[in-house]
């Protein structure tokens, strides 16, 4: 992601924000092969089962672990490029669309509470 992320923004990468699954990964890649770079991370998922350097990241306060769903702790303008990756499936509610399956189970249920009463 680092690599492909500062041949396609090149000159426009001085303070990045990265929001999403992979952050760590993404932040650390930045800070070892650019200098100039200014890179700060919010992962929306918890870091329990990450490694050593996502915990040093976020212990050094570059990688914030929050919930995305509300207003970021940032001021507005205060990053020249954001990158949002994968972050999506978190903001939508797993329960919004059904599966047709599982619709059709409901409507089973629901036909034969009907028939109970």
């Amino acid at each position: 992601m680092g690599d492909i992320s500062i041949k396609a923004y090149g000159n426009s990468m001085h303070r990045v924000l990265h929001v999403g699954s992979d952050t760590c990964s993404v932040i650390s890649q930045l800070y070892l092969k650019e200098e100039d770079i200014e890179a700060w991370g919010v992962e929306p998922y918890d870091i329990e089962d990450t490694g050593h350097r996502c915990k040093s990241l976020v212990h050094k306060g570059l990688v914030r672990v929050v919930d995305i769903k509300f207003l970021l702790p940032y001021r507005a303008k205060s990053f020249s490029l954001v990158i949002v990756s994968d972050a999506l499936d978190y903001l939508s509610p797993k329960t919004s669309t059904p599966e047709p399956w599982k619709t059709n189970e409901l409507e089973k249920r629901g036909s034969q509470k009907k028939n109970m009463e």
